[in-house]
């Protein structure tokens, strides 16, 4: 029996943990509701990088100078908003592919409402019924496709007991 060293040990163990998560990475490719957060994540700091500027301006009693630092500031706050809002629009249309990553986006759309929708598309409007009288409609428009792409995500995920059923199913012969 040969005998083989510790380094060459750590070299196969870890040359065969690399390979198996090679294929379990092109097994299972990755959940497209990552980026979109991610990306909702990084416009949503700028923006707010940029609304913490703005708040920070003293804007009374101001000289010329100061009246065109501030209207470059409010000019930086609509830049910062185009890119935050495609990306909550993104966001909201992207259907997760994984129960995990449907997850992760409800979790991460809950603290978008508890920010009263803050960094979310504002425009998407909600139709109440005609008989409601509640009112949030801005609110209420993103979350309302936002619940829509989820449902249709979660019904596009296998069903466990269809899993199960393939999986006891007698072989074809």
């Amino acid at each position: 029996m040969k005998k083989h060293s510790r380094r060459t040990i750590l070299t196969l163990v870890a040359g065969a943990s690399v390979a198996s998560h090679a294929t379990a990475a092109t097994a299972f490719p990755a959940d497209p509701i990552y980026a979109a957060i991610e990306r909702h994540q990084a416009t949503g700091a700028i923006l707010d990088a940029a609304v913490r500027a703005r708040s920070r301006f003293p804007d009374r009693h101001m000289n010329d100078e100061q009246q065109r630092q501030l209207i470059r500031l409010e000019e930086a706050i609509d830049d910062a908003w185009e890119p935050c809002q495609q990306a909550g629009i993104d966001l909201i249309n992207t259907e997760p592919t994984t129960l995990a990553g449907i997850v992760v986006a409800i979790r991460f759309i809950q603290v978008q409402a508890r920010n009263d929708g803050a960094f979310m598309p504002h425009e998407i409007l909600f139709e109440f019924d005609h008989r409601s009288d509640g009112d949030g409609g801005k609110m209420m428009g993103w979350l309302d496709v936002f619940l829509g792409t989820v449902a249709s995500a979660t019904a596009a995920l296998p069903s466990p007991i269809s899993i199960f059923d393939r999986e006891r199913a007698p072989a074809s012969t």
